[in-house]
């Protein structure tokens, strides 16, 4: 995400914060230094915002290396919810790749492309992806 672009209600200037400082309690004008305070609810909705943008970036980098080491595409339709689950991924991955690739294989493919172990996925099977 890019910078988050303030201006300042009490002198106009404009000041650069990343998404984050939304996150801060209050943020300071860097040319007054007026305070301008996050209410709790829009912190809480910029931290799940970032979450999410976190989960994505690291979940489209496993996806594109799992196409990478099978030779396959994914679809946008392959993975409809905002949160895949490993059992989804697992499913679509064995649809994807046809008989040319067994279960314990692609197991094997994505747990070296998301880093983790074989056990961890299988423990996970019905948790969302997060690497």
């Amino acid at each position: 995400m890019g910078p988050w672009l303030y201006t300042c209600a009490q002198c106009g200037a404009q000041n650069h914060f990343e998404v984050s400082a939304m996150l801060l309690p209050e943020i300071h004008c860097r040319a007054c230094g007026f305070v301008k305070t996050n209410p709790p609810e829009v912190r809480e909705r910029v931290g799940k915002a970032l979450e999410e943008h976190k989960w994505y970036a690291g979940f489209l980098e496993l996806i594109l290396a799992v196409e990478e080491e099978l030779g396959i595409s994914f679809e946008d339709a392959d993975f409809p919810q905002p949160f895949v689950i490993w059992r989804r991924l697992l499913e679509v991955t064995l649809q994807r790749a046809g008989t040319v690739v067994a279960e314990k294989q692609a197991m094997g493919i994505l747990s070296h492309c998301a880093g983790i172990t074989e056990m961890d996925i299988r423990q996970r099977l019905d948790e969302p992806v997060h690497v």
